[in-house]
């Protein structure tokens, strides 16, 4: 079923799955500058706003907020499903507990294995990725939209520079 969500509903969803003792708040990718300049100067409640924004933008970027779009990946020979265009093969690698393609179309279960999965690629390589010679990197190595050249992850970059808590300490400027 087909469910077209709001902005705020979506970005409310990754709110409440994102707060300061998430995991994804303690990394500090080599990166992160280029999304935020200011994470290294926040605590992880600060650092909990840049991750909230770039996962509900991302998620608005793959699927335009749509529950169910899905997207045929004939490279895979499978679909990317949800929010977050997640995919069934993907079980065996995140165990994020679907079962069926239905099950990624869940808004709260597609949003939080999606941070799973962001958690798990920026943990491993220690950065965002996407970037030129990095694009397979991080969270690059997942979704297309962060990698160069690429408008949408210029973006998601200037969404989340315009973020409070991302704002470059003023004493270096």
């Amino acid at each position: 079923m087909e469910k077209q969500l709001d902005n705020k509903i979506v970005t409310r969803k990754v709110t409440a799955l994102i707060n300061a003792d998430t995991p994804l708040t303690a990394l500090e990718p080599s990166d992160i500058a280029t999304f935020c300049p200011g994470y290294m100067l926040q605590d992880r409640n600060g650092r909990a706003v840049f991750w909230r924004t770039m996962i509900a933008d991302l998620a608005a970027e793959e699927s335009v907020n749509n529950t169910s779009a899905a997207f045929w990946e004939a490279d895979q020979g499978q679909y990317s499903i949800g929010l977050l265009q997640l995919s069934l093969a993907d079980e065996e690698r995140y165990r994020c507990g679907f079962k069926s393609e239905v099950d990624i179309t869940d808004p709260n279960r597609n949003l939080a294995c999606g941070i799973k999965v962001v958690t798990m690629l920026v943990g491993a390589d220690g950065m965002i990725g996407g970037g030129a010679g990095r694009e397979m990197k991080g969270a690059g190595a997942y979704w297309q939209n962060l990698r160069q050249p690429s408008v949408v992850r210029t973006r998601l970059i200037n969404t989340t520079k315009a973020v409070p808590q991302c704002r470059p300490d003023p004493r270096s400027s």
